[in-house]
């Protein structure tokens, strides 16, 4: 949140105290080289895996600086059906039923496997998944519009997922293994252990 009249340095004090950025001085020296002062007063959504040139791109945009947001929060190890049924929650206007199909549905799966390399179309279109987008619904706190639509929401979750794809995407590579495979994998490991010293066995 940034609020109304708050000066830059508070600014960068609070991206700092939400571990955000690691270093202030750096980063005002940054925003004064790059003329990246500017800032609107708003709710952002912003993560851990975004750069300081991409946090100060992000704030300085009033199109970011949603005002009437509500908070979706999708835990570690939810299964989509909860997912969706937070959502309809928050966003009276969206059904869970209705959230459910758009993520089942064939011709929106073809076009977000195009916009998102992560996605393989053949492997998400599968009769086994009661819901196909389970496991790229990544687990974090995202602040939406009131009124946003689904494929809004859902492009949230997904841009997460590929934050972090992008960081481990060299080692996704090296491993043999799909990313459908892999995330099969850590969800067994999620439901089956109780403990992280667990996981690893």
């Amino acid at each position: 949140d940034i609020e109304q009249g708050e000066s830059f340095n508070q600014v960068v004090h609070n991206l700092k105290k939400e571990k955000l950025i690691r270093s202030e001085l750096v980063t005002k020296f940054y925003a004064k080289l790059t003329n990246h002062s500017e800032y609107y007063a708003g709710q952002f959504h912003l993560n851990d895996g975004m750069s300081t040139p991409k946090i100060l791109n992000h704030i300085k945009k009033v199109e970011n600086a949603g005002k009437n947001q509500v908070k979706v929060v999708v835990p570690e190890g939810t299964w989509a059906k909860d997912i969706a049924a937070n959502i309809s929650k928050q966003c009276p206007g969206l059904k869970t039923e209705t959230i459910i199909k758009k993520w089942n549905d064939s011709k929106y799966l073809k076009e977000l496997s195009k916009d998102y390399e992560f996605l393989n179309y053949d492997d998400l279109n599968n009769s086994q998944y009661k819901v196909k987008l389970e496991g790229y619904l990544f687990p974090d706190t995202y602040y939406v519009e009131e009124n946003a639509d689904i494929d809004t929401i859902t492009r949230a979750m997904l841009d997460r997922f590929a934050d972090v794809y992008d960081e481990y995407k060299e080692d996704i590579k090296e491993s043999g293994r799909s990313v459908q495979e892999i995330l099969t994998l850590a969800s067994v490991v999620q439901f089956e252990s109780a403990r992280p010293d667990q996981m690893k066995k």
